[in-house]
């Protein structure tokens, strides 16, 4: 959730993550973008922001954000998009989804002046078919193979404290974007569902792909020049996420087209000491690195959000011990999992200039600092 100085107001983190929640970001996005239509898990449509002349805005109502792939290169959440289309400042985007005007209070039954809360309908999440497992499975070996055989990206895997035997225990890749489309081909799947999955997206004429993949072709690769973490569920794929390798790739964290799903470390220990729960996927990987996996259950939620069955296995005597990281968001989504486990989440704290555990990872004593935290919670 992008903020700025205008505060907001009288609401709360919990009663923000509400009000957006509230909302169907593709119905929102539809009174923006008239062209918009669904393909596969996702909604694409004409980009409103810039002269798209090939639908280039996606959306994907599962993580409700949204992306501009085009020239804009723009995204975010339903705020954003609100911000975006009707050039108005974070306050004044909470009172069109449904906020009390500044200065008013909460739950007093102020009117909207934009009807955009279509409640949300509970609706079961789409199984994967054996084509997708198989597309999901043989693009999760080609970047291992990618990574495997890249020394500069095994490098900058070091760099952030991943060493080689984490790599390969949570079989991370590496997105060239010239290697999956011909993969997938010689493997005899379908192109036509990996485009659908969100891993492949066609090219336009004259035009480099995401993130300045120049590879040429008549498609690109969604996660091009990404560091790839599959989430895996025993030797099975079920999603994967991408981390930007520069600078200058946005977002940072980018996901597929499809229903999300958390990453878990290996397994629960037998002599389990609770779950803690993180924010980012490379969060989770340092806490292996560091040998936590030994004492705790690990799991990441990459991103804010999270489902209640994720941690339908939580007993009544299991400790969550919650790390999200320590800004606005993270600190909603702690107050979430507190409020659905009440008694047993507990919020982690280290100083402030610290915002997650890879922060603490760069800093010279972040491994002690971290230690603290935890016995201290």
């Amino acid at each position: 959730m992008r903020a700025d100085g205008s505060g907001s107001g009288t609401l709360s983190r919990l009663e923000i993550d509400s009000l957006k929640a509230g909302v169907r970001i593709e119905d929102l996005a539809a009174r923006y973008v008239p062209s918009l239509r669904r393909v596969g898990e996702r909604w694409v449509g004409l980009c409103p922001f810039h002269d798209d002349t090939r639908p280039s805005f996606n959306v994907w109502p599962d993580s409700q954000s949204w992306y501009c792939f085009g020239a804009c290169r723009r995204g975010g959440d339903v705020v954003d998009l609100l911000r975006e289309a009707e050039g108005v400042d974070f306050r004044r985007a909470l009172e069109l989804l449904g906020g009390p005007p500044a200065g008013a209070t909460a739950g007093r039954g102020w009117q909207s002046p934009l009807p955009v809360a279509v409640p949300r309908q509970s609706e079961a999440e789409p199984e994967l078919t054996c084509e997708d497992r198989a597309i999901l499975n043989a693009a999760s070996e080609i970047y291992y193979q990618s990574l495997m055989t890249n020394a500069a990206m095994r490098r900058a895997l070091q760099a952030r404290g991943i060493s080689l035997g984490t790599a390969q225990t949570y079989h991370l890749g590496y997105a060239t974007g010239r290697r999956l489309a011909r993969y997938l081909a010689w493997r005899h799947l379908d192109l036509e569902r990996a485009r659908c999955l969100g891993l492949l997206h066609d090219r336009r004429s004259g035009e480099d792909g995401a993130n300045g993949d120049t590879s040429g072709g008549d498609v690109w690769e969604h996660l091009s020049q990404r560091l790839v973490v599959p989430v895996m569920r025993g030797w099975e794929t079920v999603y994967l996420i991408g981390r930007a390798t520069r600078e200058a790739q946005r977002p940072k964290y980018l996901g597929l087209a499809m229903p999300k799903e958390p990453l878990t470390g290996k397994g629960r220990p037998r002599r389990s000491q609770g779950i803690i729960v993180v924010e980012g996927p490379f969060d989770l990987l340092l806490l292996h690195e560091w040998g936590y996996w030994r004492q705790f259950e690990l799991l990441a939620l990459l991103g804010t959000q999270f489902k209640r069955r994720w941690l339908a296995h939580v007993g009544p005597d299991d400790r969550l011990l919650v790390a999200t990281d320590q800004d606005d968001a993270g600190e909603a989504a702690a107050a979430e999992l507190m409020a659905h486990f009440p008694g047993q989440a507990v919020r982690l704290r280290w100083p402030e200039e610290y915002k997650d555990v890879g922060d603490l990872a760069r800093a010279p004593d972040g491994r002690k600092v971290w230690a603290r935290a935890l016995n201290d919670a």
